[in-house]
C-alpha cells in the first residue's frame, strides 16, 4: 500500500497553486478555488492527490520542475489505473482515486483541458459495482463485541489489584535489582494491556450507539465535543465538526456513560502516562476500578466547563483528546481502524471497519424500528439541505434516543 506524499514534498508549482487555492476570501475579494471546502474535505483531497504523486515518484516521473500538467498525462493515468487494479480492492476505490486526481485540476491547473480525464472517470463510474463479499454485521453484535472487550479489561484490572494486595501481605523476598526491574516491567505491561482493553471496548460500544463518522469520532475532545452536563454525558458537535455542516447533539446512554467514566478514571490516565521516561513508568499509581458499571456517582465524576455544583462551585474539568493511543499520543484514524479490525477478527472472525458501524446502524434501525419514520437517516444525519439546523439537531437527538431504546430492548430480550 502506498503512502500519500506530504504537501511539503509536492512539486514547488503544485505547492504554490494549492496554497493559493486555499486562500480565504476577504470582504469583497473572492477566495481561492478551494477556500469554501471544509478543512477535512481539503485534507482528504490533498491526501488522495498525494497518493498519485507517490506513485509518480516511485515510477521516477516526479521531478523538481514537475507540476500537475506534466504529471497528469494519459500515459501516467493509464499506469496508475493498472496499478490500482492490481493493488486495490473494488472498482469503487479505483473510481474515487482517479476522480480525486481529476478534481484537483480545478485547483492546480484550472486552465488546462482535461476532457480526456473526465471521460476516463465516466468509464470507471460505469464499471463500478459494490463488493458482494463484504461481511454484514448488526449493531447488537458490535455492542456485544465492545462490552465483552471492556469487561475483560476491567477483570484484568481487578485481578492485578488482588495480586498486588496478596503481594503486599505476603512475606517480602530479597530480590536483585534485575528481578525488581523485570517485575515492575511485567506489572506495567499488564496494566497497559488492561487499559487498552477498556479503551477498545468503550470505543466499539460508544461507536455502536452513536455511529458518527470515523474522522469526527476519533477527534472527540473532552470538554468540547464530549462533555458532562449534570449527570449525563453528551456528544456536542458544532456545524464545523461535521461533514454535513450541521450541528449534532446526542446523549450517551447511561450504561455506556458509566463505561466512559471507568475509562476516564483508570485507563486513560495510564495511557497518557506512557509518554514519560521508562524509569518513571513504574511509579504509576495503583488503579482503582469500580466493580459495577450500571450506575455512577455524580459527586465523584468529572464534568465539562458548563456544569456547576449545587452550591455554584465549578466542577473538575477533564480536557484534551478523548482517545489516547498505547504510546500516550492522541489516537489517529488509522489506529481506530486497526483496533476495530483486530477486535472483529478475534470476536466475529470478520474484517470490521469503522464505516460498517454506520451500515449496521442503518440496517438495524430499518429492521428493528419500522414504527420510527426515517430513524436511520436521523441517526446517521442524512437529510436534505432544506432542513433548518435546529430541526436537524432535534431530529438527530430524537433518533439517537430511539435507537438506544431499541438496542436496550433487544438486549433485554436475549438478542433475538
Amino acid at each position: 500500500m502506498i503512502r500519500s506524499l506530504p504537501i511539503t514534498d509536492w512539486p514547488q508549482a503544485d505547492q504554490l497553486a494549492w496554497r493559493a487555492a486555499l486562500n480565504p476570501g476577504k470582504s469583497y475579494r473572492r477566495g481561492g478555488s478551494a477556500s469554501k471546502l471544509m478543512p477535512v474535505s481539503a485534507q482528504n483531497l490533498a491526501r488522495r492527490y498525494g497518493y498519485f504523486l507517490t506513485f509518480a515518484k516511485q515510477a521516477k516521473q516526479l521531478k523538481t520542475a514537475s507540476n500537475y500538467a506534466s504529471l497528469v498525462t494519459p500515459e501516467n493515468i493509464e499506469r496508475y489505473i493498472v496499478y490500482g487494479r492490481r493493488h486495490w480492492e473494488g472498482s469503487i476505490t479505483l473510481y474515487n482515486a482517479i476522480t480525486n486526481v481529476h478534481d484537483m485540476h480545478m485547483h492546480l491547473d484550472a486552465s488546462g483541458d482535461y476532457l480526456w480525464l473526465r471521460e476516463i472517470v465516466a468509464d470507471l463510474k460505469a464499471e463500478m459495482s459494490p463488493k458482494i463479499d463484504r461481511p454484514f454485521v448488526t449493531t447488537p453484535q458490535l455492542v456485544q463485541m465492545g462490552t465483552a472487550l471492556f469487561q475483560r479489561g476491567v477483570q484484568q484490572f481487578e485481578t492485578l489489584a488482588k495480586r498486588e494486595c496478596q503481594t503486599q501481605l505476603g512475606t517480602a523476598e530479597v530480590q536483585s535489582a534485575a528481578e525488581i526491574a523485570k517485575e515492575a516491567r511485567q506489572w506495567r505491561e499488564a496494566r497497559m494491556h488492561a487499559a487498552k482493553s477498556v479503551r477498545d471496548g468503550l470505543i466499539i460500544t460508544l461507536l455502536s450507539y452513536c455511529p458518527i463518522r470515523a474522522r469526527t469520532f476519533i477527534a472527540l475532545e473532552l470538554g468540547r465535543t464530549i462533555r458532562k452536563v449534570g449527570d449525563s454525558w453528551w456528544l456536542t458537535l458544532k456545524a464545523e465538526d461535521t461533514k454535513t455542516h450541521k450541528p449534532d447533539e446526542r446523549m450517551v446512554p447511561e450504561d455506556v456513560a458509566a463505561m466512559l467514566e471507568v475509562y476516564l478514571a483508570s485507563a486513560r490516565p495510564l495511557l497518557m502516562a506512557n509518554t514519560v521516561a521508562p524509569r518513571r513508568r513504574a511509579s504509576n499509581p495503583t488503579v482503582q476500578i469500580q466493580s459495577t458499571f450500571a450506575t455512577s456517582d455524580p459527586a465523584n465524576s468529572q464534568s465539562s466547563p458548563a456544569p456547576v455544583t449545587a452550591s455554584g462551585e465549578a466542577m473538575a474539568v477533564p480536557t484534551g483528546p478523548l482517545w489516547i493511543s498505547y504510546f500516550g499520543k492522541p489516537l489517529n484514524q488509522l489506529g481506530l481502524g486497526d483496533i476495530i479490525a483486530d477486535a472483529g477478527k478475534a470476536t466475529l472472525g470478520l474484517h470490521v471497519t469503522p464505516h460498517m458501524f454506520r451500515n449496521a446502524a442503518a440496517a438495524t434501525a430499518a429492521h428493528l424500528g419500522p414504527s420510527y419514520a426515517n430513524l436511520g437517516s436521523a441517526l446517521l444525519q442524512h437529510s436534505s439541505s432544506a432542513m433548518t439546523d435546529h430541526y436537524n439537531k432535534t431530529r438527530t437527538f430524537q433518533g439517537s434516543q430511539a435507537y438506544g431504546r431499541l438496542l436496550r430492548g433487544l438486549d433485554s430480550d436475549g438478542g433475538e
